[in-house]
């Protein structure tokens, strides 16, 4: 029994290998490649399909953002009244995710909504090592535009590229909103009790005010347009009494007019005419000339529209030019409503007053993702 222990630690410092040659063993070498092979494949599978995983995550996560814009922007273009205009939104989906493809449609389910779905292919990775060379990930997005707050600007204006200014003597008694900034060249008084707000600042802009984020500009459809009471559509090919100049495109009303207006073309007010209602110039501009006065809309809707009031014109109503110039020159009065546009350049003597009444008529649409 003495002579047992120094023989087994013998064979302890033989080793596994000795140990199977005592024993008549072949060598196992060839088995532990098979298996690290076989744990390598399945490494690299492992490896491969976490990858990939993260490789589609990321890749739906982003397309999902591209087709929520464009849902977003689909359900704006719908509440102008097109039907059609939501389709021009899914360029949204390839320029945020290049190589990506989709539609923006109204939905037939839910009103005021439009549908957008996208697809994009994505390449397989490591996984192309097993067979799959590309996914296909799809993504999909409900948007709905509905009543917005109540609007309360006095002067709204929403290009955020360019600073809304006034020009020599300007006297403002409601609330103000730029997209941009506010300068003024000359001298502008506010009612201290109104808010000033803005989403940008620079050094040229002179004006202080609250900074806020953008705010979406109000949208008139031409369908609320033409709806409103007593509506008359006037064309060059049915003037209604309207003077037209075929080489300018240019109508000319009588100097007594009453009731509400669509004009398709250019509309130019002239002298001491009375405009009692609203009047569109649509795909046009409008232009209101010497002591005119006017109450009720007066829009010129229409991609590079130019809306002038020049003179000593009197606007008891709203200003509203969404695509173009808003310009007032000389010593125009707005003893109530709105200037609402993309871009305003007051000049002149200019007093504003806004009332409340002719405010809360302006519709705000506001944009929700529901789905």
């Amino acid at each position: 029994m003495p002579r047992v222990a120094p023989f087994v630690r013998r064979l302890r410092r033989l080793g596994p290998g000795s140990l199977r040659r005592l024993r008549g063993e072949a060598p196992r070498s060839g088995q532990t490649l098979a298996l690290f092979l076989v744990f390598l494949g399945v490494l690299l599978g492992m490896t491969a399909g976490s990858v990939t995983v993260g490789t589609l995550y990321v890749a739906r996560t982003r397309l999902q953002n591209a087709v929520d814009a464009a849902a977003l922007a689909g359900a704006q273009a719908l509440a102008t009244g097109d039907p059609n205009a939501p389709a021009d939104q899914a360029r949204l989906i390839a320029a945020d995710d290049p190589g990506a493809t989709g539609t923006v449609v109204p939905d037939s389910a839910l009103p005021r909504a439009v549908v957008a779905t996208g697809t994009a292919r994505v390449p397989g990775g490591f996984a192309a090592l097993f067979g799959w060379r590309t996914f296909t990930v799809g993504a999909r997005a409900v948007a709905q535009y509905s009543a917005g707050p109540a609007f309360t600007y006095a002067i709204f204006q929403a290009d955020p590229n360019a600073p809304l200014v006034f020009k020599g003597s300007s006297s403002i008694q409601g609330n103000v909103h730029a997209n941009d900034c506010i300068e003024t060249k000359g001298s502008v008084s506010f009612d201290p009790s109104d808010v000033i707000t803005a989403s940008a600042t620079d050094a040229s802009c002179n004006v202080a005010a609250v900074r806020v984020p953008p705010l979406s500009l109000p949208v008139w459809t031409l369908a609320q347009l033409e709806e409103a009471p007593g509506t008359t559509v006037v064309t060059p090919e049915e003037p209604d009494g309207w003077e037209y100049d075929a080489k300018s495109g240019t109508f000319t009303p009588p100097n007594e007019l009453e009731g509400n207006y669509v004009v398709e073309g250019n509309v130019t007010i002239n002298g001491g005419a009375n405009i009692h209602g609203s009047l569109v110039a649509w795909n046009g501009s409008l232009t209101l000339n010497g002591a005119a006065t006017a109450s009720g809309v007066l829009a010129a809707i229409g991609p590079g529209a130019k809306l002038t009031v020049n003179g000593a014109s009197t606007v008891a109503g709203v200003l509203y030019d969404p695509e173009g110039t808003i310009t007032v020159n000389g010593a125009a009065s707005f003893p109530g409503g709105a200037i609402i546009g993309q871009d305003i350049t007051i000049n002149g003597s200019f007093s504003l007053t806004a009332i409340p009444a002719n405010q809360v008529s302006v519709p705000v649409w506001q944009v929700t993702l529901v789905q």
